[in-house]
């Protein structure tokens, strides 16, 4: 999982200096660069979202739901997907805590004895 979390954070670090680039940082005033750091960190949480979509649409591509379309999709293509919306939450995660693989972990930990307990373990 650190290599994960470690691809997370180097997508993260390409993202946050291409919005600089984007941006051009060093020419504006403080205040106008806080603004475009708060957009872009809601469009980091949007992308989860759009993501989701895409998993959403897969999956009713993989059942035929569009009458129009039919089967367009596998389960692979919904499975990738997901895979989208996990790192796009891991990438956007980095936004809200100092240390999201730690916090993942404390989060996790706190509810692996109530998991145990719904599961009969």
């Amino acid at each position: 999982m650190a290599e994960l979390w470690e691809h997370a954070g180097a997508a993260y670090a390409w993202i946050r200096r291409s919005d600089r680039a984007r941006r051009g940082d060093q020419a504006r005033p403080h205040a106008e660069r806080l603004e475009s750091m708060r957009a872009d960190r809601h469009l980091r949480l949007l992308k989860v979202s759009e993501e989701l979509g895409e998993a959403t649409q897969a999956a009713i591509g993989v059942e035929g739901q569009n009458p129009r379309k039919g089967v367009t999709h596998s389960n692979s293509d919904v499975a990738t997907e997901l895979c989208d919306v996990i790192l796009s939450t891991m990438v956007a995660m980095h936004d809200y805590t100092h240390d999201p693989e730690a916090f993942m972990d404390e989060y996790f930990e706190a509810r692996s004895d109530r998991i145990k307990e719904w599961s009969g373990e």
